[in-house]
């Protein structure tokens, strides 16, 4: 039975043959077996495929047992065709002093690191050597973990440096390098020598943060875990964030005093130091799934579109939280996506906000004359009372708002559902007005700045 990372053949339930898999860091021996005796709920076993490095996770009870790989045998030196890989990396339990952590985000870098492992890095250490494992930051900002190597371009010429993945090529994303790069200008980009990969140190007698799912009644967890994913990686995490974020909501109420108050619950600091140790734990996942959603790359248009629209709705909120990652790298991060996924314009460049402004500045061809202020006042009147309930409604409280419903309630199911109606109607109306004016708004700093321009051109 393995204990820890590293290959492993799995015995499946109703499989004619054995599986390879690769563990991770995560796994314990007790995860093979259900946590009680008799109990449907079995933990999930976090696995990765050797052939592509990417995570998957099988549900224990298909698995009959499991048998640690204690050596691989190859007719052919595969490594000796590209260069030898770095040596195994140690394994550290905390980041020493002095030392940077690094998130790995895919699986570049497999099988020396696993996708969703942390490595440790020395940032004294930037001095180009071939074949070190390094941290490297590109323009955007984002980073990855990448060998550097001083080799020759196809076999031929005279050698000049390059990053490389670790995972050159497997059944499924095929991972590209990046070069030729001057000496010079790949050193700015090294962040740090990669030294270990960091694996906190657990108590054993603390249950282990995994996943569980009732027994699976087919072989869908098993053949999931065993076959490529077409679906954008980052749709998952983003998925997984509105999950915390919600968990998260719900622990909120019984940290309010006003609430507790509500609800006849003690509100002395004692009594309210286990809600808040709660609502810390749940803040901090949050504020993990939350990071995940950026250092995720997507692997579609429509998934950068999703992140995006993530961010529309959750960066306002979650900008500046302790932890968090801050707006400039949110926005650093999707235009790197956005350029690596399309690379529009001119000799692959993206356009500029400018640019793509100019590009596409043709008139709006309305089937509606143009409104004088007065009938702009008569279009408006209808959702002057969703206004007024709006502005009405927002300063009660919840109790206040729960009495005001019932009263109408009162007075029959139809005054509730006006009331429902006039609100969500004027909240339609002005989000169509919103982006008119924000359509406009944009047209004229555009306009304006073309203006600008022309007369600083002029000298005027």
């Amino acid at each position: 039975m393995p204990t820890g990372a590293g290959l492993a053949v799995f015995y499946l339930k109703g499989k004619p043959g054995p599986v390879v898999f690769d563990l991770t860091h995560h796994f314990n021996p007790e995860f093979a077996k259900p946590f009680a005796p008799g109990s449907e709920v079995v933990p999930l076993i976090e696995v990765v495929l050797p052939s592509t490095g990417r995570v998957g996770h099988l549900s224990a009870g298909r698995v009959e047992k499991i048998h640690r790989v204690i050596g691989v045998y190859s007719a052919v030196d595969l490594p000796s065709k590209d260069a030898p890989r770095p040596p195994k990396l140690p394994v550290v339990s905390e980041c020493p002093e002095g030392m940077g952590e690094q998130y790995v985000k895919d699986a570049g870098a497999y099988p020396l690191v696993r996708k969703g492992e942390t490595v440790v890095f020395d940032p004294a250490r930037r001095e180009l050597t071939h074949g070190a494992l390094c941290v490297i930051e590109w323009h955007g900002g984002t980073r990855d973990v990448v060998l550097t190597h001083f080799r020759e371009i196809g076999g031929q010429g005279e050698p000049q440096w390059w990053v490389d993945p670790v995972n050159r090529v497997g059944a499924g994303t095929v991972y590209t390098s990046d070069g030729p790069y001057d000496a010079d200008h790949l050193r700015q980009k090294l962040v740090g020598t990669v030294v270990g990969v960091l694996v906190p140190r657990r108590d054993r007698d603390e249950p282990e943060p995994i996943e569980a799912a009732e027994t699976a009644s087919d072989e869908t967890e098993a053949d999931e875990a065993a076959a490529p994913d077409d679906a954008d990686p980052v749709l998952a995490v983003i998925q997984a964030h509105a999950e915390a974020r919600a968990a998260f909501v719900e622990t909120c109420d019984a940290t309010d005093k006003v609430w507790r108050q509500e609800q006849d619950l003690d509100t002395s600091d004692d009594a309210m130091a286990p809600a808040h140790a709660v609502w810390e734990a749940a803040s901090h996942v949050e504020t993990v799934a939350w990071n995940a959603v950026f250092e995720t790359r997507p692997t579609t248009l429509a998934g950068i579109v999703a992140v995006i629209r993530h961010a529309q709705q959750w960066a306002p909120g979650n900008d500046g939280m302790i932890g968090a990652v801050d707006l400039r790298d949110i926005l650093g991060s999707i235009a790197a996506d956005v350029e690596r996924l399309t690379q529009t314009g001119a000799d692959n460049e993206v356009c500029s906000a400018e640019g793509a402004a100019s590009l596409s500045f043709e008139a709006y061809d309305l089937d509606t004359p143009i409104r004088s202020p007065r009938e702009w006042n008569e279009r408006l009147s209808p959702y002057t009372v969703g206004l007024h309930l709006a502005d009405r409604f927002l300063r009660m409280s919840k109790r206040e708002l729960v009495a005001a419903i019932e009263t109408l309630d009162g007075r029959g199911p139809e005054a509730v559902l006006s009331v429902l109606n006039a609100v969500h109607d004027t909240h339609e109306e002005m989000k169509a007005l919103a982006n008119i004016m924000g359509a406009a708004h944009t047209r004229l700093i555009v306009a304006g700045s073309s203006v600008i321009v022309s007369s600083d051109a002029k000298g005027t």
